[in-house]
């Protein structure tokens, strides 16, 4: 893919269904050539790997909390307090900042209802936090 058809990458197309496919398997390309596209729009957002890792940290912070309850029933609907946590990240400066990431939680938002699509969404941000710190690594094009 060329740079240009990376940085079109918008997570409201490829997330309009959601994160998993009828076999109940990630759709593909979330987590490769859709979170590297994602990547690339924060690099040229300047958000730093650091930064999302702060995000990343603190939403998958939210899951540690939970009781192994959440592994056997991943359908269990968040809980509210975890849900105003989730919301508050969301709606800070760490997120607002970047527009990227702005349309990435907005876009996943009605797929993170139960810790399922709550957990898909953190391993997606992790993917995409990989992705960034090797592009912040490599030589500018």
């Amino acid at each position: 893919m060329e740079l240009s058809e990376m940085l079109a990458t918008k997570p409201k197309d490829y997330l309009k269904n959601g994160f998993f496919d009828a076999d109940d398997e990630f759709y593909e390309g979330i987590n490769g050539e859709h979170s590297l596209g994602m990547a690339y729009r924060l690099r040229e957002e300047k958000l730093t790997a650091a930064q999302l890792e702060s995000i990343v940290d603190k939403l998958e912070a939210i899951l540690n909390l939970q009781d192994s309850s959440i592994d056997e029933h991943p359908e269990i609907e968040i809980d509210g307090a975890s849900k105003k946590g989730a919301q508050q990240i969301a709606a800070s400066s760490e997120v607002t900042s970047a527009a990227a990431l702005t349309e990435l939680f907005a876009a996943a938002e009605p797929w993170t209802h139960n810790w399922k699509g709550f957990a898909a969404f953190t391993v997606h941000l992790r993917r995409i936090l990989s992705q960034l710190a090797l592009l912040t690594n490599l030589p500018p094009e």
